[in-house]
């Protein structure tokens, strides 16, 4: 925790030099704030605890990991550091709740939802075994009365090469993350896991959860995860973690068109500038937003880490419509669709990693580690999983099942749409956020 917190301080005091267009590959962003655009009224007002008090905002939130070497991949989860409290139950936990995701996203709220999402599998891709995630998981639904999810009771399991055998799944692995990790990567991928435990439950508590560990953060060791989740029977599968796009990505096919199961990227916190395996045309890329509340009226702007860009890959036939447009960018293009991602107006999240040995409580989390998970969850609660490889539904979506982002930027680019938000397509946030489980 000491060193997560000089991290925060060394880039608060570094942040004024840093770009719009991304940091140096060493440094840990503090992120930025974006302007806001047109609101829209929610059904309820947010919780008083909702959005993080202002004393706790101006930190921003941190990267919980540095960018990787190549040929390896970083979690792209971040967290609030400011806004955190030791504890499985204190009397005040700040950021959105599973009721708060419901109202911003116009879907069932979790008491309401009846059967939505049951015999839907999440697979959540991660590097290594976080030995205390099914502790963490519980704590976090018991706070939300969500129901139970357990390996003893069949709703949370573990598969891939970090994945402890079945007869000793509450011991360690291998590859396993200690169970007090110190360093940061183990720190990070440990807070990922939780990260997206904790949203896929906040949208879709019927949903299974299954972890798809790998034994290291390298490109091919994630998608032999994935492939261990298909197989295992996984409905979609949520890849919240990415690495600098390379031609070497395409070299031998895409290990993520599996030929049934949807993969779910999330676009990056370090800017304008595309991640593999978001940059996959076979892949759903999630860009992030911020949010900006007043009373019931709620708007979205790009969050001004989030990344996008113009992909090494072909242009799918679904975002054929945008080859020529503006500019342009005529192969793929980054992103499809976006959701919250700033650490600031972020997610509450349970975690014993970024507590140390003093035990586990409650932090913001941010990223796109966020919105990717959310838009994993509300394609599992639409049943419509099965639709196919890619995101070629979303684009055929009747108006008014995305709501498009219109203010904010991660950076400077040509052609400008690829960085800036506008009415119609942009790179940041797509075509836009969700409005209910109509467009997926």
């Amino acid at each position: 925790m000491r060193s997560l917190h000089r991290a925060l301080v060394f880039a608060l005091s570094v942040a004024a030099v840093a770009t719009a267009a991304g940091p140096v590959a060493a440094a840990r962003p503090v992120f930025a704030v974006a302007p806001a655009s047109a609101g829209r009224n929610l059904a309820r007002p947010l919780g008083p605890y909702s959005i993080v008090p202002a004393w706790a905002q101006k930190n921003g939130g941190e990267a919980l990991c540095e960018q990787a070497d190549w040929g390896h991949a970083a979690c792209f989860a971040a967290a609030n550091l400011a806004a955190t409290t030791a504890g499985a139950a204190p009397v005040a936990v700040y950021g959105l709740r599973p009721a708060d995701l419901s109202n911003l996203y116009a879907y069932p709220q979790p008491g309401s939802q009846g059967a939505l999402g049951a015999g839907q599998v999440v697979a959540i891709v991660v590097a290594h075994d976080y030995a205390k995630a099914e502790n963490d998981l519980a704590v976090y639904r018991r706070y939300f009365n969500l129901p139970p999810c357990t390996m003893a009771g069949g709703c949370l399991s573990k598969v891939g090469a970090a994945a402890p055998p079945v007869a000793t799944a509450n011991a360690l692995s291998p590859q396993s993350i200690s169970a007090n990790p110190t360093s940061p990567n183990e720190i990070g991928w440990a807070a990922e896991t939780d990260i997206d435990m904790d949203v896929i439950s906040a949208v879709c508590p019927n949903c299974r959860i299954m972890l798809a560990e790998a034994k290291s953060d390298s490109l091919p060791d994630l998608a032999n995860a994935v492939a261990a989740a298909v197989r295992a029977g996984a409905t979609i599968v949520n890849a919240s973690y990415g690495a600098r796009e390379s031609r070497a990505d395409y070299q031998s096919g895409s290990p993520y068109e599996n030929g049934r199961v949807k993969v779910v990227a999330a676009s990056g916190d370090w800017g304008y500038g595309q991640y593999y395996p978001a940059a996959d045309p076979d892949v759903i890329a999630v860009g992030g937003t911020t949010l900006n509340v007043s009373g019931k009226q709620v708007s979205e702007s790009v969050w001004a880490w989030t990344g996008s860009g113009c992909a090494l890959s072909a242009k799918p036939l679904w975002q054929s419509t945008f080859a020529f447009a503006w500019g342009s960018c005529v192969t793929r293009s980054l992103n499809d669709v976006a959701a919250v991602a700033d650490p600031r107006t972020g997610v509450a999240m349970y975690d014993s990693a970024l507590f140390g040995a003093k035990g586990g409580g409650w932090s913001v989390a941010g990223g796109t580690s966020v919105s990717a998970p959310i838009v994993t969850a509300m394609y599992a609660l639409s049943g419509d999983t099965a639709r196919g490889i890619g995101a070629q539904e979303l684009y055929a979506a009747k108006p008014g099942t995305w709501l498009p982002v219109t203010t904010g930027a991660n950076g400077w680019c040509r052609p400008a749409y690829l960085c800036t938000a506008g009415p119609v397509y942009n790179g940041p946030t797509g075509l836009g956020i969700p409005h209910g489980l109509t467009g997926f």
